[in-house]
């Protein structure tokens, strides 16, 4: 009988400790419970006090991790819905312009226009310039488009920069000169050797696209009668292309906003011609072909940085 007794009082205190160890794990289960109810109610982003390094505790951690991931995915979802809406908005204001006035045109030689050749001849070059500028603002925006799909890629292959950079010296370097600007292309001596060959892997035709953006932007945007300069280097394993002119019309305010889609600048500097898309092209472009683009700013003169990874020769 004693034994027994023993035996009893053993299971008992047994019942008694394992209540005592379970009883906070419980609790604090059930406080799990009550607080994941609250994330229905008060949205992802709200997380659960942890306590403890146990298995509770680390369940805790892993509802807390989910719970802000899926927040954070929430507003990105939200600020791209945001962006698309502004893009449309966008679009549509730059694209009214130019119809607005074709229409105002037309409607002018309806009234009038048949009845003087020269103002149906002025109205009609009024209307020609205007479809002009709506069909390059329409490609520009297409090709945005096309270059920001998902699934969208440039197929590259090994290039030799040289004979990129001695076409562009020839073609836009005789437009600089009769513009009157002052053009010159430097190779870093310590970097590459006269007529070495610089391999990367790109797609030439739209690495050109990108460069011709950059150089009409300098040809538009510089102050007259300045120098635009070209200069090629190597940093590591990598080219870089840079590209320098003065301007009056850009601000250093601007230099960070420029990639930006639809940025112009100072509105009341700003073109009727202009998209906002010509750098955010180039952008997208160098990207594309695994490579990055910054902007850097000194004395009113604005440098545009190309890096591309090198190929190296064996």
């Amino acid at each position: 009988m004693a034994v027994n007794g023993i035996f009893i009082l053993l299971i008992a205190v047994f019942v008694l400790c394992f209540s005592a160890i379970l009883k906070p794990k419980i609790t604090y289960l059930k406080f799990i419970s009550e607080e994941v109810g609250k994330i229905t109610e008060e949205g992802f982003g709200f997380t659960i006090p942890v306590k403890g390094e146990d298995e509770l505790g680390k369940l805790s951690r892993e509802i807390n991790r989910m719970s802000i991931t899926l927040k954070e995915k929430q507003e990105n979802e939200r600020t791209e819905e945001e962006r698309k809406n502004q893009f449309i908005a966008d679009i549509s204001h730059d694209l009214r312009t130019p119809l607005t006035s074709i229409i105002e045109y037309i409607d002018l030689i309806k009234e009038n226009g048949f009845e003087s050749r020269e103002k149906f001849d002025q109205y009609m070059n009024v209307v020609d310039r205007r479809l002009l500028n709506l069909k390059f603002m329409i490609d520009q925006l297409f090709e945005y488009t096309k270059l920001s799909q998902k699934d969208f890629s440039l197929t590259r292959e090994k290039t030799d920069l040289m004979p990129l950079i001695s076409y562009i010296d020839f073609e836009y370097g005789r437009i600089f000169k009769k513009l009157g600007f002052s053009w010159a292309i430097h190779i870093e001596e310590s970097s590459f050797e006269k007529g070495q060959s610089i391999f990367v892997n790109i797609e030439s035709q739209t690495f050109l696209r990108a460069v011709g953006n950059l150089l009409e932007n300098a040809k538009k945007y510089s102050t007259p009668n300045t120098e635009i300069t070209m200069e090629i280097k190597r940093k590591e394993n990598s080219v870089m292309l840079t590209l320098s002119n003065e301007t009056n019309v850009i601000t250093e305010q601007d230099v960070d906003q420029l990639f930006e889609r639809f940025y112009k600048g100072d509105k009341s500097r700003s073109s009727n011609t202009s998209t906002g898309l010509g750098l955010p092209i180039v952008k997208k472009i160098i990207e594309l072909q695994k490579g990055e683009i910054h902007t850097a700013w000194k004395e009113n003169r604005i440098t545009f940085i190309i890096t591309l990874p090198l190929i190296e020769e064996r």
